[in-house]
C-alpha cells in the first residue's frame, strides 16, 4: 500500500452489496476507468454471463464513478474506501486481528479523524485496564478518561463511577455470570416462540427436554 493515499470519502460507509455483481466487481471499476457508458457495461457484463438487473449494475457503477471522480480529483493522492465496520471492530478486536485494515491505516485515519484516535485510546486503556487484574487501572483510567464531551463516552464513564464495585469485581475475579445470562437467554427464547398459544407447564415441559436433551 502506498503511503499517499487518502482514508476520507463522501462514500465512506456505502459499501454496496454486490449480490449477482461481486464476481464482476473488478471488471465493471475498469470498464469504468475506460470511460464506459452503462449500456456499454451492461452489454460487456450480459455477454460475460451476468443475468442479474441493470438496475444493479447501474447503481454500483454510479457509486465506483464517484470514487474515481474523486480519486482524480485528490491531487494526486490514491483514494480508498474505509468500511465503517472494520472501524468498529477495533472496539473488540486488537487492529491486528481486523484483516481489512492496517497499522498503516488507522494511523493515517487517526491523524486526520483526531476523533476516531481519541476513541480508539478510550477503548483501548479502559480493555487494557480490565483485563490487567489490578484495580488501581481502573481508578487510573477513570481519572485520565475524565468527561471527554462525547456524550456516549460521558455516559458510559457516569455508568462506570455508578458500579463502579460491579466493575472492581469483574476486574478482579476471573468468574462471571455469563452461564445465568446464556440460560436466561435461551429461555427467553423459547419463551418468545411460543408466546400466546402455550401455556406455563408446557414451557417448562420444553424448557426440561431441552436441557435432558443437551
Amino acid at each position: 500500500m502506498k503511503p499517499d493515499y487518502n482514508p476520507v470519502s463522501s462514500l465512506y460507509n456505502t459499501t454496496y452489496q454486490y449480490g449477482k455483481l461481486k464476481p464482476f466487481a473488478e471488471f465493471i471499476i475498469q470498464m469504468l476507468s475506460q470511460g464506459k457508458t452503462f449500456k456499454e457495461i451492461e452489454s460487456l457484463l450480459r455477454q460475460r454471463g451476468y443475468d442479474g438487473s441493470a438496475s444493479a449494475i447501474r447503481m454500483f457503477a454510479t457509486r465506483e464513478r464517484k470514487l474515481l471522480k474523486e480519486a482524480d480529483s485528490g491531487n494526486g493522492q490514491k483514494v480508498i474506501k474505509i468500511e465503517r465496520k472494520w472501524l468498529i471492530s477495533l472496539l473488540y478486536k486488537p487492529i491486528d486481528k481486523v484483516e481489512e485494515l492496517s497499522q498503516e491505516q488507522l494511523d493515517e485515519i487517526i491523524k486526520q479523524n483526531q476523533i476516531i484516535g481519541k476513541l480508539y485510546d478510550i477503548v483501548t486503556s479502559f480493555k487494557e485496564a480490565l483485563f490487567s487484574k489490578k484495580i488501581s487501572r481502573l481508578n487510573k483510567w477513570i481519572k485520565d478518561v475524565g468527561l471527554p464531551g462525547i456524550g456516549e463516552i460521558d455516559s458510559f464513564v457516569g455508568g462506570i463511577i455508578r458500579d463502579k464495585e460491579a466493575v472492581k469485581n469483574a476486574i478482579k475475579f476471573s468468574f462471571n455470570n455469563g452461564l445465568a445470562e446464556g440460560s436466561v437467554n435461551k429461555l427467553k427464547l423459547i419463551k418468545r416462540i411460543m408466546y400466546g398459544r402455550c401455556a406455563f407447564y408446557l414451557l417448562k415441559n420444553k424448557v426440561l427436554n431441552l436441557e435432558t436433551r443437551h
